[in-house]
């Protein structure tokens, strides 16, 4: 095996010493920042290794110039198709689909003279043949907007017969819910491990029926899933006897405030899935007031904690791993120091506190841990705040720490983009997911 993760194109020669050498070689790319590159050419796809019968696993960012799915515009999809196609023998495939800059703002990487003519998407044709995959992800990374993928009926026809799915072991959308997708690939993907969509609001007919045709499904992770645990949980229960993974993330209404998923069906799902060894959920940061701040009515200066009922349930699981998604108040927590704001949004929001957020979650880590059978291995958390901008518009910022034991010894391992960004990306998640 070999991987290849630089922003740097990879030198000719030394890919066709690798093919001449090792024709078994399995090769893996993990390219998302080439708008680092300090060499502008190196700033375009490298279409020699992205072409490699050796390339197995690809993890990339494809740039594209549009706003809206259904309309053409310049973009690295056909390219990038065309490549995966000659080479033939890709398995994993990772996408971080990502708006391109300009000359104004960002760093732009589509030449001008590309083709405009085609939509924002692999560019599929009857007479195209793709690698049999055995993991598929795709991910929006913009914080506005509607996706720039379009799910329509003709597309994923065609990206259903262009290859043989059976194979799948892993489907990712990220927040994303492509309701034709699903419509057109029910029972073509019996072995399925894991999937990751975002419930979003409507009808969940199709992506209901697409989980139900899957037969021993271990993982689940569900974007939003306050708007649509009702209706998801029987489809879910189906899966009660494999499942061992269940990611419940946060639902968000106006203002960006959180929508908590009522504690007594946590507590109903919980028990109905007993072989669970990863769990995440949101939970809410209630007020912890002292005798003495109640007395002098200083509520404002009252810490915000996790609340305890939710500690207590999660004591009371014996989990491997953990992802609690928490929404950080306005007041002073644990985890952050208190956020003041004015209405023309001129005061930056205070950084995030690093030592303090990584204190709580040990501290947290190990409360879990006492009422278990077995301490915890990791603990994630996806941190949100609401700021404000201009005429107090709210906005959400993001963050991440995950926690876990050191291999050796006792002490812990950190990890995670410990700052508030505007938008949680592919690249951030993929340190928290290597083992």
């Amino acid at each position: 095996m070999c991987s290849w993760e630089t922003n740097v194109h990879i030198a000719t020669s030394v890919l066709d010493k690798l093919h001449a050498t090792w024709p078994d070689l399995e090769l893996s790319v993990c390219v998302l920042n080439r708008e680092k590159a300090k060499n502008h050419a190196h700033r375009q796809m490298d279409i020699k290794l992205l072409s490699s019968s050796l390339l197995r696993r690809l993890t990339y960012t494809v740039y594209n110039q549009g706003y809206r799915a259904d309309e053409a515009a310049r973009s690295e999809w056909p390219k990038l198709t065309q490549a995966i196609a000659e080479g033939g023998n890709l398995r994993v495939l990772s996408i971080d689909n990502s708006q391109d800059g300009t000359e104004y703002y960002g760093v732009k990487i589509i030449s001008d003279t590309e083709d405009s003519g085609k939509l924002m998407r692999l560019d599929i044709t009857p007479e195209i043949r793709l690698p049999a995959l055995e993991e598929f992800t795709l991910r929006e990374n913009g914080s506005w907007g509607s996706p720039t993928y379009l799910w329509d009926d003709a597309h994923v026809h065609l990206l259903r017969d262009a290859t043989d799915w059976s194979r799948l072991r892993k489907l990712d959308f990220g927040g994303d819910r492509p309701d034709a997708f699903f419509s057109a690939f029910t029972g073509g993907m019996p072995n399925l491990k894991a999937l990751r969509f975002g419930a979003q609001d409507g009808s969940i007919g199709p992506v209901k029926q697409f989980m139900a045709s899957i037969t021993a499904l271990e993982s689940l992770d569900i974007g939003r899933a306050e708007v649509a645990i009702d209706a998801l949980l029987p489809t879910i229960m189906g899966h009660k006897d494999t499942l061992r993974e269940l990611i419940l993330r946060p639902t968000t209404a106006g203002y960006c405030q959180p929508q908590y998923i009522d504690l007594d069906r946590l507590t109903a799902i919980i028990e109905a899935f007993p072989l669970l060894e990863r769990f995440g959920w949101d939970a809410p940061c209630k007020a912890k007031v002292s005798f003495l701040f109640a007395r002098l009515s200083k509520l404002r200066q009252s810490k915000q904690q996790i609340d305890a009922k939710h500690v207590a349930m999660l004591s009371r699981m014996n989990l491997k791993k953990l992802d609690l998604f928490l929404h950080v108040p306005f007041q002073s927590s644990d985890f952050a120091p208190e956020l003041i704001q004015n209405a023309v949004g001129s005061i930056p929001p205070p950084a995030f506190t690093k030592e303090a957020a990584k204190t709580a979650a040990i501290k947290l880590m190990e409360k879990v841990s006492q009422g278990q059978n077995q301490p915890l291995e990791w603990l994630t958390i996806h941190f949100t705040r609401t700021g404000l901008e201009d005429r107090a518009q709210p906005y959400l910022m993001f963050a991440e720490l995950q926690v876990r034991r050191a291999k050796t010894g006792s002490g812990y391992e950190v990890r995670g983009r410990q700052e508030w960004v505007g938008v949680s990306t592919l690249a951030d998640e993929l340190p928290l997911m290597e083992e």
